[in-house]
């Protein structure tokens, strides 16, 4: 028989480390497009990576426009969807209700729950930044109050946050029009995100600059007229 490891070091850190990586490459997105070839298969554990890559930049291009603390949004992103990896489940934006939101956030507490508190703590809120700037009624009393300081004390990170999981989408619709010719998904989610860019763009400092410049906005609204003109 194996030796036990002792389990005072690194308390619940095994069951958290090993959860994410079974569980997201399970959770496959964007199901609803991927009939015919017109969609590249994207797994959670995909997305979680990529985002978390142009994070990496998009935070690095926005540091000139703004001060915003970086450990809380990486952290962010590394998380946001290990809720998905626990329920085996991805709910497509235009689908998604509340209660989907607050089902993912149980899932994580349960699961990071075992961690020490102070290094649970400090995941929680990470977790729930993504929901800080709508506060969803139906979570926990002790979360919307972290999503309420959050929103008072750090807007510009919930706002880059929020940049960050929309500028994503666009760029998963991107890579399907251009290299799928799939105008379908691409006009879905210009519809969604062209207001939210528009508003990012007078409330984020930079971000007219980093992504919504006037070339991005006006060719982002031809190819959604175009698109709607043909369906």
């Amino acid at each position: 028989m194996n030796q036990s490891f002792p389990t005072e070091v690194l308390p619940g850190v095994m069951d958290v480390w090993v959860s994410g990586q079974i569980g997201l490459p399970l959770v496959i997105r964007w199901k609803k497009f991927l009939q015919n070839g017109k969609a590249r298969e994207q797994n959670s554990l995909q997305h979680s990576y990529s985002i978390a890559v142009f994070a990496i930049i998009f935070v690095k291009m926005l540091e000139k426009y703004a001060s915003f603390d970086k450990e809380i949004i990486m952290d962010a992103v590394l998380l946001h969807d290990h809720g998905e990896g626990e329920l085996k489940r991805d709910i497509l934006y235009n689908d998604k209700e509340e209660s989907h939101d607050f089902d993912e956030y149980l899932a994580f507490v349960t699961r990071f729950g075992q961690l020490p508190e102070a290094v649970f703590k400090k995941c929680q809120r990470a977790f729930l930044l993504q929901f800080a700037l709508s506060n969803p009624v139906s979570f926990p009393e002790k979360a919307r109050a972290i999503m309420q300081e959050i929103a008072e004390k750090q807007k510009v990170e919930a706002l880059i946050f929020r940049a960050l999981e929309y500028c994503d989408y666009f760029l998963y619709a991107l890579e399907q029009y251009q290299e799928l010719d799939n105008v379908g998904l691409m006009v879905l989610v210009l519809g969604n995100h062209i207001p939210h860019f528009e508003q990012l763009a007078k409330e984020l400092p930079g971000f007219k600059e980093v992504f919504w410049t006037e070339e991005v906005s006006r060719w982002c609204y031809e190819v959604f007229s175009r698109g709607e003109e043909n369906t």
